[in-house]
């Protein structure tokens, strides 16, 4: 599986360079300041070489003492600025833990205490200017924190929040933009730690572009792999992985491909969480996924335009009829054009198309027979064919048109649904002037006895009776008058 996912990422991650066109993050290295010409100065015990070797290392992987403080209480005043800020618009980011000591906590807050009792007392309000300001200047505080050290990772994850926060209350692209820079420079320094992948991934998908979401995928997949090195390169043994956490990562990186209408990837994604599924739930969501993208043989245009067809019909069911009409000669898939239009046919009946309805639900049911057996669709149209016909017959019935109402309602029983045995109920009060034909259908809609409500089956019971008492059969009337008064 490891294999696979590396594969994987190398192939998006190149992708990603071309095709994420608004997002440009820095490379994956951190800037770092330019050596030193001066002569270190000398150290008892240490030789002249060894002095010279550490300085030039130094230069690269440490920051000067006072430039660590600094960092600290830029970092400190600007966490300040963003708890201030996130009281402001409601509390939407919890910044619980801080980047600094407290020691240089107190100082920088002392440092902005004037400012700070301001927006203190006006905290409970729901002022964006304020919030704004103060996240603004709190973001310029964590910048100068990671000027003054830029190997900081709180630093680098708070301004990251902070940008967060800032683009997702004030909708601002610049910020999240600046966020992933920032994330690519956090995810360089320690790129061991998959919350940290997984905070890029999120953050990319703030951003609406196709290049954006093949690279939340592709680093979806890095952080499973990473949380699965966690326990395979962990020094002690026994550490099991975590599979909930990949399981949960992996899917992330399927729906992250679905929003780059990459059905191929996101079948991928879904292949390997396959391995960390560990309880049934997880196994049902899998293959409901897999449904969900091979609807239309991964044409995910066409199962995307359908579902919010759906979404909108009870709204808009004009709209949606016309969208589903139009929708049917696009679909490649003999079942999703099926299930298209059985729903095309259903949004006909609500909108009292009704002679369209049974008409295309009659063709559906031609074709739905061509699915196998135990198709939870063949089973659905069935049932509408044999309700809408019971419906249609019922109220052709009370216009009057007594031949048309005998058809359909005749056509509903020849369904073989739970609509079937009342079906059979209406024809044989139909053809009551025709004892026999009245007595044939009364006994089929008796052959459906678990179908009929309490009072179908009452007024049966009294027709039977009559029927029998009709034909001269007193033997048979009375057994359905014992019947009848044991239901009483």
């Amino acid at each position: 599986m490891r294999f696979m996912i590396s594969r994987l990422l190398l192939a998006l991650m190149l992708l990603t360079l071309t095709a994420c066109q608004r997002v440009r993050p820095l490379a994956d290295t951190a800037e770092v300041a330019p050596m030193s010409t001066q002569e270190p100065c000398p150290l008892p015990g240490v030789t002249p070489e060894v002095l010279r070797v550490a300085a030039s290392l130094a230069s690269s992987a440490l920051v000067p003492t006072d430039q660590r403080a600094q960092s600290a209480l830029d970092a400190a005043a600007a966490l300040d600025m963003v708890r201030l800020a996130d009281s402001l618009v409601g509390g939407q980011l919890l910044l619980e833990r801080g980047p600094v000591d407290a020691a240089a906590s107190r100082n920088a807050a002392l440092a902005i205490s004037s400012g700070a009792e301001a927006f203190e007392m006006s905290a409970q309000e729901e002022d964006s200017l304020r919030a704004l300001a103060l996240l603004e200047d709190a973001a310029a505080r964590f910048e100068a924190a990671l000027d003054a050290n830029p190997f900081d990772e709180d630093a680098h994850l708070w301004l990251a929040h902070t940008l967060v926060l800032q683009g997702n209350t004030f909708g601002q692209l610049h910020a999240f933009n600046r966020a992933i820079e920032v994330l690519h420079e956090l995810v360089a320094l320690a790129g061991h730690r998959a919350d940290y992948v997984g905070f890029l991934a999120e953050t990319y998908e703030q951003v609406d572009s196709v290049g954006a979401a093949l690279a939340a995928g592709a680093l979806w997949l890095r952080a499973a792999q990473t949380t699965a090195d966690d326990a395979a390169l962990a020094p002690q043994e026994g550490h099991a992985p975590d599979s909930a956490a990949i399981f949960a990562q992996l899917t992330r990186s399927s729906r992250a491909f679905l929003d780059a209408m990459r059905s191929d990837l996101a079948l991928s994604a879904l292949d390997s969480a396959a391995q960390w599924a560990s309880d049934r739930n997880q196994v049902t969501f899998l293959a409901q996924e897999r449904r969900w993208i091979l609807w239309d043989g991964g044409n995910l245009r066409t199962r995307i335009r359908f579902d919010s067809l759906l979404t909108i019909a009870n709204e808009a069911p004009e709209a949606a009829l016309a969208g589903l009409r139009a929708l049917v000669p696009r679909i490649r898939s003999p079942y999703a054009r099926l299930q298209t239009a059985h729903e095309a046919a259903l949004l006909m009946y609500r909108t009292e198309r009704w002679e369209e309805a049974v008409t295309a639900l009659q063709v559906l049911w031609t074709h739905a027979q061509d699915l196998p057996a135990d198709s939870s669709l063949t089973a659905r149209v069935r049932e509408d064919y044999g309700t809408i016909t019971f419906n249609v017959g019922m109220a052709r019935w009370q216009e009057g048109e007594h031949h048309a109402a005998l058809a359909y309602l005749m056509q509903s029983e020849a369904t073989g649904t739970a609509q079937s045995a009342r079906a059979a109920l209406q024809v044989s009060y139909l053809l009551v002037n025709d004892v026999d034909a009245a007595l044939s259908a009364a006994h089929r809609a008796e052959e459906g006895w678990d179908q009929l409500p309490r009072p179908d089956r009452q007024r049966l019971m009294r027709l039977m009776v009559e029927l029998y008492r009709r034909s001269g059969d007193r033997e048979r009337a009375a057994a359905y008058v014992a019947k009848y008064r044991s239901m009483r």
